[in-house]
């Protein structure tokens, strides 16, 4: 008589099994109905028991919230980042300050030592002064 090993479904993560804490509940409940016992490796969760059933519940449940979660700052941020007069790169303190002071610079120095000198970028340096007439540093 041949004996039918029913194995385990393992994931690495909760949340890689289902979208939503009703699919994952639904899923897990039709692997249950199927003998097939349901594993997360990094959640720790066994459906083989009762406890592990409802960690399941529980973990789908924070994982649900946590891409929540980061879909509402990313939009919170992308609508900061939309705002009139926002150029969507990072903004340097006093950049005014800094571009006078690398103009007065270039005036008699080379690049090189301009851009040691003000902490700058080659590609700073020239997208601040682009008509100074210098060869590429």
């Amino acid at each position: 008589m041949t004996r039918l090993v029913v194995l385990p479904l393992v994931v690495w993560k909760l949340d890689s099994l289902g979208r939503g804490v009703k699919q994952l509940v639904y899923l897990v409940g039709e692997l249950q109905q199927q003998g097939v016992q349901f594993k997360s490796l990094t959640d720790a969760i066994d459906t083989g028991t009762p406890s592990g059933r409802c960690c399941s519940h529980v973990m789908a449940s924070l994982a649900v919230m946590e891409r929540d979660l980061i879909a509402e700052l990313t939009r919170a941020g992308l609508a900061v980042a939309h705002q009139p007069g926002r150029k969507g790169e990072a903004q340097a303190q006093d950049d005014r300050k800094q571009v006078e002071s690398a103009r007065k610079l270039a005036s008699g120095m080379p690049p090189r030592e301009v851009i040691q000198n003000r902490s700058v970028t080659v590609p700073t340096l020239y997208r601040w002064l682009p008509a100074a007439g210098w060869a590429r540093a």
